[in-house]
């Protein structure tokens, strides 16, 4: 499972639909707390961050 946390819809959802097309599983996140959410019940082989996300304070560390 790939994890790709994106605020951008049409970013978010064009790396997801490309990794889907190459038979990977991801799934994406519009928020950090969602992905820290789905991170709790699953742990991913990679993970993809939105740089600009860095500077949001989440749960002190991101």
């Amino acid at each position: 499972m790939i994890y790709l946390v994106e605020d951008d819809e049409s970013i978010r959802e064009l790396v997801v639909y490309t990794l889907k097309s190459q038979g990977m599983d991801a799934k994406g996140f519009e928020r950090p707390s969602l992905f820290w959410k789905e991170l709790e019940k699953e742990v991913p082989a990679l993970i993809l961050l939105d740089i600009m996300r860095l500077n949001e304070k989440v749960n002190s560390t991101f």
